[in-house]
C-alpha cells in the first residue's frame, strides 16, 4: 500500500481558477457543487479565494475537481455543519494502478486543507 502525505502546496497558474470557475458555469447546472458552495460562501472569482488558489499532492488520486473539493471543506466548517462520512460520499477517486485507500487519501486531503488554511 502506497503512503500519501501532503506535499508542499503548488500555486495554480495565474487564471487558472477563473477557467475552472469558466468551466463550472459552462456546466449550466442549478445543481453544480463549486458554484453552489461559491454562492453560499460569498466568494467570486478573484478574490477571496486566498487559500483555495493552491493544489496539493493528495488531489492526484480524486476525480473532484480542485476547488470543488476545498470549497466542500470551507462551506461545512464555515456552517459547522462539517461531517467526515458526508465527505467521503463527496470526494471521487480516481481508479489506477496502486491507489492508495480512499481513507488514506481522506486524511491527507484533510491535513492538506488544514496546512493551505493556515497559511493564509
Amino acid at each position: 500500500m502506497q503512503e500519501v502525505r501532503p506535499a508542499a502546496k503548488v500555486k495554480l497558474a495565474d487564471g487558472e481558477m477563473e477557467r475552472m470557475i469558466r468551466r463550472e458555469r459552462q456546466q449550466k447546472s442549478v445543481l453544480n457543487p463549486t458554484l453552489t458552495f461559491m454562492y453560499q460562501l460569498g466568494l467570486e472569482a478573484g478574490n477571496g479565494l486566498g487559500h483555495l488558489c493552491w493544489t496539493i499532492e493528495a488531489e492526484r488520486w480524486i476525480s473532484n475537481p480542485p476547488l470543488e473539493w476545498k470549497l466542500f471543506v470551507y462551506h461545512h466548517l464555515e456552517k459547522g455543519t462539517f461531517d467526515r462520512e458526508e465527505f467521503e460520499r463527496f470526494i471521487n477517486m480516481h481508479v489506477m494502478q496502486s491507489t492508495p485507500s480512499k481513507q488514506e487519501v481522506l486524511v491527507d486531503l484533510l491535513q492538506g486543507y488544514k496546512m493551505l488554511y493556515n497559511s493564509q
